[in-house]
C-alpha cells in the first residue's frame, strides 16, 4: 500500500524527463543522437537547430562519451529507485528510517549536478573567439593532470582507457563519476592569471587514484578497501594502541596529499603550507572538520612524504619555512616553560595532545606509501611535474619554486600550440556500462560489503538493505545516508 504523503511516481518521471531532455540537448552539440523523435517534439528540439559539428569543441569525443555514458546511467539509477517505488509504495523494501522518495530525490540531484558539471565543460571549449585564452588554459590544465596520473597508469594502479577533462570553476575538486573512466577534475577560475592554483591538480588526482585504483598487482582489489584493511592492523608505536578514529577519517586526504606529493615534491609542500595558513584563522588551525587532517599538522604528511622519497634536504628546507615562518609560535608541540603541550579536540573524541597526532598522522603515510612504491615516483627524472624541482638541484632554494614552476607551465601552454608537444590527453572516454546501464552493480554491491565490514558504514543492516544503500551511494556518488551532494566532490 502506498503511504499517503508519497508523490505520485508520475511526477518523478516527469522530473526525470526534464533531466534527459537537457543530456539530449547537451549531447546534440556533440553529435548525439540521443532523443526518441516524442522526446524531441515534446520538448521542442528540432532536428539541426543546434551545432551538430562535434570538431567545434575540444575533445569532443571525451564530452560525446560521458555525456552518453551519464544517460545510461541516470536511466539504470532513477529506474531502480522508481520501480520500487511504483511496485511496493514508498516504504516497502527501503532500510528502516530512509523511503524511495529520498532516494529518488538524492539521485535526480546528483543527475542535475553531473549535468551541470558537465554542460560547464562543454561551454568552456567551445571554439568561439570569447574562449580562446580559457581554452589554452584548460588544455595546459589537462596536460598537467594527465602528467599526474601517468605514475598510477605506468603502474598498473589504475588501468584501462583512461583520460582527464579539467573545467573551470571557484575551487579546485575532483569529481566522482562513476559510469566512465575518466578523471573530472575543476580547477579555480584564478587559474586563468595565476599559475600557481593550479598546483592543487596532483592532489585533486590523488583523490580519483584512491576510489578507481587498484592494489597492485591484484586489479580486483581496490585501493582505498586495501589500505582500510592494512589500517585495522597497525599498532601506533607510542602506546601499541590501534589508530585512532580520527586519523581513520582524515585517510582519504591523506592519501591525496601523499600522492600529490610524490608527483610534485617540494613545490606542492610549499604550496600546501601557504594554502594552510591562508585560509585558517589561529583558532582554525587546530579545527578538525572530520575529512582534512588538522591544518596545523597537514604539513607533516608532505614533509615525511619528501623523506620517503629521499629528498631530504628538500625535507629540512620546508621543515624550517613551516615551523619558523609559518606556524611560528601558534601551536606548541612538546611544550616548554611558557608554553604547556598544545592539545586538539577530535570531532570522534576526547582532546589529544597535538604532538601524538602528528606523530599518528605521520604513521598513517608509512601505511599508505607503499601502496604507491610500485608507481617508481623517484624513477622518473623528466618528468612533467618533477621538471620543478629537478631543475633546482642542488640548490634546494625554496624561493625559486613558484618560478620555476610557473616557467614550466609556460613551457606546456608554448606546446599546446604544436604538434610535437608534451604527450598528448587522450580524446577518448570509456564508459563502464553494460548495454542496460547496470553494469557497475557487481562491482558496486562487492565494494558495499567490504566498506561494510571494515568501517560498518552502514550501521548492521541486512543484505537487502545494503544493496539499496550501495545502489544510492554508487562508490560515493552521492553522500547515500545523511545528506546530498558529492562526496567524491574534493576540495584541498
Amino acid at each position: 500500500m502506498a503511504d499517503g504523503n508519497t508523490t505520485p511516481a508520475t511526477v518523478w518521471q516527469e522530473r526525470f524527463n526534464g533531466l534527459l531532455a537537457r543530456i539530449c540537448n547537451l549531447g546534440q552539440l556533440v553529435g548525439l543522437k540521443l532523443c526518441t523523435k516524442a522526446e524531441q517534439a515534446e520538448t521542442a528540439i528540432q532536428s539541426g537547430a543546434l551545432p551538430l559539428n562535434p570538431q567545434v569543441l575540444d575533445k569532443e569525443h571525451t564530452l560525446a562519451c560521458l555525456i552518453q555514458a551519464l544517460d545510461a546511467f541516470a536511466k539504470g539509477q532513477f529506474n531502480f529507485f522508481q520501480n520500487k517505488l511504483k511496485s511496493g509504495g514508498d516504504r516497502d523494501g527501503a532500510p528502516s528510517g530512509y523511503t524511495h522518495q529520498y532516494a529518488l530525490s538524492l539521485t535526480l540531484g546528483q543527475i542535475s549536478r553531473d549535468l551541470e558539471v558537465i554542460e560547464r565543460a562543454v561551454n568552456q571549449r567551445l571554439n568561439i573567439a570569447a574562449n580562446v585564452d580559457t581554452r589554452r588554459k584548460l588544455l595546459v590544465a589537462d596536460q598537467l593532470a594527465y602528467a599526474a596520473l601517468k605514475p598510477a597508469i605506468r603502474a598498473g594502479i589504475l588501468t584501462g582507457d583512461l583520460t582527464v577533462m579539467t573545467y573551470l570553476q571557484k575551487s579546485a575538486a575532483i569529481r566522482v563519476m562513476p559510469y566512465a573512466k575518466i578523471a573530472m577534475i575543476g580547477v579555480p577560475y584564478t587559474s586563468l592569471t595565476n599559475q600557481q592554483d593550479l598546483l592543487a591538480i596532483p592532489h585533486e588526482v590523488g583523490h580519483y587514484v584512491y576510489w578507481h585504483g587498484n592494489a597492485f598487482p591484484d586489479p580486483t582489489t581496490g585501493l582505498a578497501l586495501k589500505i582500510h584493511e592494512a589500517l585495522a592492523d597497525v599498532r601506533l608505536a607510542a602506546g601499541g594502541g590501534s589508530v585512532p578514529g580520527y586519523i581513520k577519517a582524515w585517510t582519504e586526504e591523506t592519501f591525496a596529499d601523499y600522492y600529490g606529493c610524490c608527483v610534485a615534491g617540494p613545490v606542492m609542500a610549499l604550496d600546501f603550507q601557504d594554502m594552510e595558513v591562508h585560509n585558517a584563522s589561529d583558532a582554525q588551525l587546530l579545527h578538525d572538520d572530520g575529512e582534512h587532517p588538522l591544518p596545523a599538522l597537514r604539513a607533516y604528511i608532505y614533509l615525511h612524504g619528501l623523506k620517503l622519497m629521499e629528498e631530504l634536504e628538500w625535507s629540512e628546507e620546508l621543515k624550517d619555512e613551516w615551523e619558523q615562518k609559518r606556524l611560528g609560535n601558534k601551536v606548541s608541540f612538546e611544550g616548554d616553560a611558557k608554553h604547556p603541550p598544545t592539545p586538539f579536540t577530535p570531532q570522534s573524541g576526547e582532546p589529544v595532545r597535538l604532538s601524538v597526532a602528528r606523530d599518528a598522522l605521520i604513521q598513517l603515510v608509512n601505511v599508505i606509501a607503499p601502496f604507491l612504491e610500485v608507481a617508481g615516483f623517484k624513477s622518473v627524472e623528466g618528468d612533467l611535474w618533477r621538471d620543478v624541482y629537478a631543475k633546482l638541484r642542488p640548490s634546494k632554494d625554496v624561493g625559486k619554486l613558484y618560478q620555476t614552476f610557473e616557467d614550466v607551465a609556460r613551457k606546456v601552454e608554448a606546446s599546446t600550440l604544436t604538434v610535437n608537444g608534451w604527450d598528448a590527453v587522450k580524446d577518448t572516454c570509456a564508459s563502464i556500462l553494460d548495454d542496460n546501464g547496470t553494469g557497475l552493480k557487481t562491482e558496486i554491491l562487492s565494494r558495499a560489503k567490504t566498506m561494510q565490514i571494515l568501517t560498518g558504514r552502514y550501521g548492521n543492516v541486512s543484505d537487502a538493505d545494503l544493496e539499496w544503500f550501495a545502489m544510492l551511494s554508487v562508490g560515493n556518488w552521492t553522500t547515500g545516508p545523511g545528506g546530498g551532494g558529492n562526496p567524491g566532490t574534493k576540495g584541498g
